[in-house]
């Protein structure tokens, strides 16, 4: 992690993402102009791509539940590592590779983000929202921020942070939602997303902007039990 002024920053990022050695080893690299932090993730770990089958699985029970139709489907895209810029003062000389998105076709940012890491890195996920939800408004209607912790005994404790924006644009916690241990209350944990957070102001002709959709944190949690214990822990 090294600190930068914003064309400087921009230009490495950009240079990275350029050069065919750095590009074999398929990283993911961001710079943050307001933070003037440039970092670059190189394989990601099993755990940290836990939430990759998730977001598959859910997205296609959007489907077959009925929620989105076949053309609203075929208009969102699942993308993994790819690199976004353009974004709104003072992150205008940013550039994010998110962990995963959810994006429109012929849109310029996703409307869905999801950015995962250990709790050591929780100050730069805490950044990472920021640069979506304030660089990336009006476009990105929400962030999830996965964070992982290794505890004693070789546990893993896992949560998720459900952000959006308030009246005044900023950036406010919605929802926190554990994944391990699991909740001992039994309630159903599910995050709602609406047919207008997918869509923005493209929803299609006809279908209710209110629709909601419950992500399940039970299929997450379903999801990354194995991705845990094939790196030698066990869920907390």
């Amino acid at each position: 992690m090294n600190r930068f002024p914003p064309a400087t920053g921009l230009q490495l990022a950009c240079s990275f993402c350029e050069d065919p050695e750095i590009e074999s080893l398929r990283p993911r690299i961001s710079y943050n102009s307001r933070t003037q932090i440039l970092t670059a993730r190189i394989k990601p770990t099993h755990i940290l791509d836990s939430h990759q089958p998730w977001l598959d699985s859910e997205m296609l029970k959007m489907v077959t539940s009925g929620f989105l139709n076949d053309p609203e489907r075929d208009h969102l895209n699942r993308l993994v590592g790819t690199t976004f810029q353009g974004f709104v003062a003072p992150y205008e000389a940013s550039s994010k590779d998110p962990d995963a998105c959810i994006i429109q076709d012929a849109q310029r940012l996703p409307t869905i983000v999801v950015e995962t890491g250990w709790s050591e890195s929780w100050p730069k996920l805490d950044d990472d929202k920021d640069l979506w939800l304030i660089g990336g408004a009006p476009i990105v209607q929400r962030v999830f921020l996965i964070r992982w912790s290794k505890l004693s005994g070789n546990r893993v404790k896992g949560e998720i942070h459900v952000y959006g924006r308030d009246g005044a644009g900023n950036p406010v916690l919605l929802q926190t939602e554990l994944i391990f241990p699991v909740p001992s209350n039994g309630l159903k944990q599910a995050i709602p997303i609406s047919r207008s957070q997918l869509f923005g102001p493209s929803v299609f002709t006809g279908r209710d902007p209110t629709d909601i959709f419950n992500l399940l944190v039970t299929s997450l949690r379903v999801k990354a039990d194995p991705f845990i214990r094939i790196m030698g822990f066990v869920p907390a």
